[in-house]
């Protein structure tokens, strides 16, 4: 078991970061190697020697700090790695945690309304999904934003754009004013949303990026 492990976890905006490092969390380490060595054929001055190895091995986190269900690792990819308890180190994007596997598509940020909607128990809806996703269409275009995914990990790219997000949210704030009165008076909700939401624009825009250079 490794323990301790350096992670850098979400914590309150209060404190002038959203992200920071921390010792937290468990790994469990399990795994086998054999080692054979052959000589199947010898004769006078020739001989032939094989060595056969195999390995397997495997990680399951096993605790992350509390409060926190999963946390991005820094990637300059439109498909992030995450750390998620009860399941392998470095799993593949937040559709596969549970699974392994790829689920259907969904929209982009219905994620974001799942997430407020059964941690703070609203009632947010298909037209607030399309708010959410017309504040990431509005900084996907922003060259500073665009700039700073190009140049940052997700990391931080995620504490350099955060005062740009309360920018277009303010801007926008009489398309929603119950979203943006909250996001702003409310630091717990405010994580929560602009955690997705900077992963979504992150993920847009280094896609973008990608595709651009094929």
């Amino acid at each position: 078991i490794t323990s301790d492990l350096i992670v850098e976890a979400q914590v309150s905006a209060a404190s002038g970061f959203t992200i920071a490092p921390v010792n937290a969390g468990e790994i469990l380490n399990e795994g086998v190697e054999v080692v054979l060595w052959l000589t199947p054929y010898k004769k006078g001055d020739f001989r032939w020697d094989m060595d056969i190895n195999f390995t397997k091995a495997k990680n399951i986190v096993t605790a992350l700090p509390e409060g926190i269900d999963q946390i991005p690792l820094a990637t300059f990819s439109a498909l992030s790695s995450l750390i998620v308890e009860g399941e392998p180190y470095g799993v593949k994007g937040i559709t596969e945690v549970g699974s392994g596997k790829s689920k259907e598509q969904k929209k982009p940020l219905s994620e974001i309304i799942e997430v407020l909607n059964n941690k703070f128990g609203t009632d947010f809806s298909e037209e607030d999904r399309l708010f959410f996703e017309q504040i990431r269409e509005k900084a996907s275009k922003d060259q500073k934003i665009i700039q700073t995914a190009e140049a940052n990990p997700l990391d931080k790219f995620q504490l350099g754009i955060r005062k740009a997000i309360e920018n277009l949210m303010i801007q926008r704030m009489s398309e929603n004013d119950d979203i943006v009165s909250r996001y702003m008076e409310d630091v717990e909700f405010q994580n929560a949303a602009y955690g997705v939401l900077a992963k979504e624009i992150y993920e847009k825009i280094t896609q973008k990026h990608q595709n651009d250079k094929i």
